[in-house]
């Protein structure tokens, strides 16, 4: 039996993204803050400064007005709107990645994590928040 030569494609990320566009008028992000806060009292706990770090794919203005005091640069890389997952990263070319609350909606976490991991340097840090299945259930 061959194995596929590309991932399923789980999430029609068209859709999404004109999801994400209608939410992002609502003033609730208490999700996103909170996951935000906790990001940074983890990244707290990390006894050094970080020179190079993306924001991959965080909803919204993503992390950057939350988290920028610990580093020199953040770039906010906004989730495609096609099946296309490709990261616009260099080999070697970040000290540190963070994501809230989007890697649940990726067709191909493997590989994006792959992708991530090539472009974090040798002692580069990965911090990442996703929803799970068990997560909100009081809301459902």
């Amino acid at each position: 039996m061959t194995q596929p030569a590309t991932a399923p494609v789980l999430f029609d990320r068209r859709l999404l993204a004109l999801r994400q566009r209608r939410a992002a008028g609502a003033p609730e992000t208490f999700l996103l803050e909170r996951v935000a806060e906790d990001l940074g009292d983890r990244l707290a706990a990390v006894n050094r400064s970080f020179t190079a770090a993306a924001d991959v794919w965080t909803p919204g203005a993503g992390l950057k007005p939350l988290l920028t005091d610990r580093m020199a640069q953040l770039v906010h890389l906004a989730a495609p709107d096609t099946a296309d997952e490709t990261l616009p990263l260099a080999p070697h070319s970040l000290d540190l990645a963070l994501s809230a609350l989007a890697f649940q909606f990726v067709n191909d976490l493997p590989g994006v994590l792959a992708q991530i991991r090539r472009a974090l340097r040798p002692d580069g840090l990965l911090l990442a928040a996703m929803i799970g299945g068990d997560t909100l259930t009081e809301l459902r």
